[in-house]
């Protein structure tokens, strides 16, 4: 099939047509190995039973092999200066690369991307020394391929957006190059862009098929158009652990993933986006009322009413607290009787914001202990 499809130029039918196939009997190699329920043509429930072809021992290698080779190429790029890993799915990676010749264009207008080999130069002759490299060559050299042709330069552009797992927004000069929508229906990047940055979960209208369960049950009379309204879900992940530095790490067990997850999930839940700093307080057991900043203006508001770790201004009265802050007098007095908890916030840029506006309503200098009693790290 590899072999046929290398007959026909990219993205036209036959070619498309035998990446269908190909992707499909890699399926069939791995169906049946982990539990499933499907509905049959009767429409009830059962359990996907293994494929004649079901063998997980050919589709683990399959998989294995590209994710090996994918590890190496993150792995020995990021020793070269000024390299960053901004995200890594499956067969492919997003860099940052410290690039500063012309990108050039081809005669449709299309951006070339520069090959990886020309812009880290040394990093080619490594990889191929790596024993999944070399078993990724032979692997394409057994299916009629170009051993060399495992390492390709797609897209480029000098602006990105990373989302989560096939979110990526990329442009170049102020042009989107490169688009991701992470399975939303979207015309194009700044929508995506939009939802992301937007504090609360909206809405989409999406246009599908009718699926065979509802054709099964009777819900639908046929294959037809149906329209209805799903919510966005542009958050991150947690495959990884997500600091306030927009850096991630590997997380320290698998038990730590679900608990983020959840945590994310509980967020979501009441209807907010499932930002960093919003499960960081979900997990800290803090209640959010009116999003993540009002959370940590009244965290502080309580630090202050109760004169802890120094944030009530020396001298002020409550009345003189509450102007400056443009509250009442009767919150700041309801706020001595709540539960403050400390080392409940999650650090960031909100909270950085948070703290440097109160301060400079109360004119006062936040010192290292103020902040400590404040933050979770």
């Amino acid at each position: 099939m590899n072999k046929e499809r290398e007959k026909h130029n990219k993205e036209t039918l036959p070619n498309l047509l035998l990446k269908e196939i190909s992707n499909s009997f890699y399926g069939k190699l791995a169906q049946g190995i982990q539990h499933r329920n499907i509905r049959n043509l009767e429409g009830n429930s059962e359990k996907l039973p293994p494929s004649k072809v079901t063998c997980p021992h050919y589709a683990a290698i399959c998989t294995g092999i590209v994710r090996a080779a994918l590890a190496a190429v993150i792995h020995h790029a990021e020793q070269f200066p000024s390299v960053s890993v901004l995200s890594a799915t499956t067969d492919g990676c997003m860099l940052k690369l410290p690039f500063t010749g012309e990108i050039k264009v081809d005669d449709k207008g299309k951006l070339k991307p520069p090959p990886l080999m020309s812009v880290l130069p040394g990093l080619y002759e490594r990889l191929e020394s790596l024993y999944p490299i070399r078993l990724l060559q032979a692997g394409r050299k057994n299916m009629g391929l170009a051993p060399d042709g495992w390492l390709e330069s797609k897209h480029v552009g000098d602006e990105a957006l990373t989302i989560k797992t096939r979110g990526y927004v990329l442009r170049y000069k102020g042009k989107q190059t490169f688009l991701a929508k992470c399975g939303h229906q979207l015309s194009n990047g700044d929508q995506l862009t939009d939802l992301f940055y937007d504090d609360q979960i909206k809405k989409l209208t999406v246009k599908s098929l009718s699926s065979f369960q509802d054709i099964a049950i009777g819900k639908q009379v046929d294959l037809v158009k149906v329209i209805e309204e799903r919510r966005v879900n542009t958050d991150y992940d947690f495959k990884r652990i997500l600091g306030s530095d927009g850096q991630t790490q590997l997380p320290e067990s698998v038990a730590e993933t679900i608990a983020y997850r959840k945590a994310a999930e509980g967020v979501r839940k009441t209807g907010r986006r499932a930002t960093s700093e919003s499960v960081e307080l979900y997990r800290a057991g803090v209640r959010q009322h009116g999003g993540t900043e009002a959370t940590m203006r009244r965290q502080i508001l309580r630090a202050i009413a109760q004169n802890i770790g120094g944030w009530r201004p020396k001298k002020m009265r409550d009345i003189d607290i509450a102007e400056a802050l443009g509250i009442s007098a009767n919150q700041l007095k309801n706020e001595k009787r709540r539960r403050f908890k400390s080392s409940s916030l999650p650090p960031g840029p909100t909270l950085n914001r948070v703290i440097k506006d109160i301060a400079k309503k109360l004119r006062i200098r936040v010192t290292p202990l103020m902040r400590s009693i404040l933050t979770s790290q």
